[in-house]
């Protein structure tokens, strides 16, 4: 870790030290570490990382221009700027400004912006109200939009994954099928007596695995960025993305019996 990306979270984590998330009530700097994350899988710029830690500095702490331009560039903090809503303003109005400014920003920011879209939408919190909801991805849909028609050069990898993330969280239970769908076209295995998925990393298909899978890829960046935590099906029209659990006893069984010699095996639970 570079010393102004230290100094950068050690600035938001001062900024943003007592505040939590709106979408699932943990500490705020969750939502900045899976922004660099994804940024890091990115392989983005450094100025582009931190801008990502700093995205939300204006907007929601003590932080000011000042303390960005002096301690970053100019560079950063107009990335930043570009990156800040004006909360004095109605939602709506604030949405209609993100999407205009989705058309025209910089391929940089860009990144940021997708990296916060992913962050956000895997999320929510599985007790908002199906409106509620359909009201935040439809937004996050039409930004999504916007930055498809921004001819400016941004990480493929990342417009990719925050499409598929949008698509994974407003599908509810239709993922279930596709889910479905890859096992019967082999691309996905899962046990059925423990309902549960195996991701192998990296791992050359086992062919007497019955036991585990090697998950689609876009799961597998998603699980690699420490973003997709935990994926809950229910047969609500609902999805619900928690903490990742490395299982070092199931991981240890699964060694033994595969010879597998990776350490970041994830378990993905699946209530049926």
């Amino acid at each position: 870790m570079s010393k102004l990306v230290e100094q950068a979270l050690n600035m938001a984590a001062e900024g943003h030290a007592k505040q939590t998330r709106k979408y699932d009530g943990k500490q705020y700097m969750n939502h900045i570490n899976e922004v660099l994350a994804l940024l890091k899988m990115a392989n983005v710029s450094e100025p582009t990382l931190l801008a990502g830690i700093l995205h939300d500095a204006l907007e929601d702490t003590l932080i000011t221009h000042q303390d960005i331009e002096l301690n970053f560039g100019s560079s950063v903090l107009d990335m930043v700027m570009m990156l800040t809503d004006n909360k004095k303003l109605p939602l709506e109005r604030r949405h209609q400004l993100a999407c205009q400014k989705a058309l025209i920003m910089d391929g940089n920011i860009i990144n940021v912006k997708l990296a916060d879209l992913i962050s956000n939408m895997t999320a929510l919190p599985h007790s908002w109200k199906p409106q509620q909801k359909a009201s935040y991805l439809n937004r996050c849909s039409q930004i999504l939009d916007a930055i498809s028609h921004n001819p400016g050069e941004r990480s493929i990898e990342l417009e990719d994954l925050a499409k598929f993330v949008y698509v994974i969280v407003s599908e509810g239970t239709s993922l279930y099928h596709t889910i479905c769908n890859w096992a019967e076209k082999g691309r996905l295995y899962w046990s059925a007596e423990d309902c549960c998925l195996l991701h192998l990393p990296d791992v050359e298909p086992i062919r007497n695995i019955q036991q585990g899978t090697k998950l689609e890829a876009r799961f597998n960046k998603l699980f690699n960025a420490r973003v997709l935590r935990s994926l809950e099906l229910t047969d609500e029209a609902s999805i619900e993305i928690r903490e990742t659990r490395y299982l070092d006893e199931e991981l240890s069984i699964v060694q033994r019996r595969y010879a597998v010699d990776h350490l970041n095996c994830v378990r993905v639970q699946i209530a049926f």
